[in-house]
């Protein structure tokens, strides 16, 4: 099977079948009316591809994120965290911001006044690391 063949397979199950996280992640972009491609697919040079979570494309005045949802095999699997790690350099090479949001974060409301600031601030090209969940 072809490489483009196996990408459009893939994503389309990823749409498919969403989960919780995913099915939330949604509704709160919507809800900041964003614009954003759910299960984006992105080529890499390492003749592979990357599926993106959440792919918001740079808009007038915004700076391109993607969001990616992390269950807790992100945090515990050594040799995830380090693929993680690689697409994450990928993406900053082609200036695209990547954040990182916990399942537990998207899932639970309380989070969520400290996520859209997150995001509005990765949207607007500014540092957002000391913002407090």
């Amino acid at each position: 099977m072809d490489i483009v063949k196996v990408k459009r397979k893939f994503r389309e199950q990823q749409l498919k079948h969403p989960t919780q996280a995913e099915e939330a992640m949604s509704d709160f972009l919507d809800s900041m009316k964003i614009t954003y491609i759910r299960q984006f697919v992105l080529d890499n040079p390492y003749n592979s591809f990357y599926i993106l979570d959440y792919y918001i494309p740079p808009q007038k005045g915004c700076y391109p994120i993607c969001i990616e949802l992390d269950g807790i095999h992100h945090l515990i699997d050594e040799s995830q965290f380090h693929r993680d790690r690689l697409r994450d350099e990928y993406l900053d090479s082609l200036g695209v911001t990547t954040i990182r949001v916990s399942n537990v974060v998207i899932l639970n409301v309380k989070y969520h006044k400290g996520l859209r600031k997150i995001i509005k601030k990765a949207l607007r090209g500014e540092d957002y690391l000391q913002i407090k969940l």
